[in-house]
């Protein structure tokens, strides 16, 4: 996995004016392209080069919630990524809130 190109789309991300149509698609697409990479990584068994993202101050989030979706994880990876959710999640503002739902959301998965 590109780790590089991983933190970079993250930065993209970070940067979106939402009231601007063309910098929401350029973040979606961005999305689209970090979960394919989280997903790519784990089938190749490469999962660990996702959580080495997991102390990046951007790309953490994006890590975690994306490992936590797409990729098959030991229990110990589990932990590391519901750790860095857990302090999104005691964050302020619509990303505090919004990993608030999330983790209710994972803990209540079959």
């Amino acid at each position: 996995m590109d780790k590089s190109r991983f933190i970079e789309l993250a930065e993209l991300h970070a940067a979106t004016d939402y009231s601007s149509k063309k910098s929401v698609t350029r973040a979606n697409r961005a999305t689209d392209k970090m979960r394919a990479m989280v997903k790519a990584a784990s089938e190749s068994g490469k999962v660990e080069q996702v959580l080495d993202l997991l102390s990046h101050p951007i790309a953490s989030s994006w890590a975690a919630f994306s490992a936590l979706d797409l990729a098959v994880l030991t229990q110990f990876q589990e932990r590391r990524c519901l750790k860095v959710v857990e302090r999104v999640a005691r964050g302020a503002g619509v990303e505090g809130l919004g990993a608030q739902m999330w983790l209710k959301q994972y803990a209540n998965r079959s």
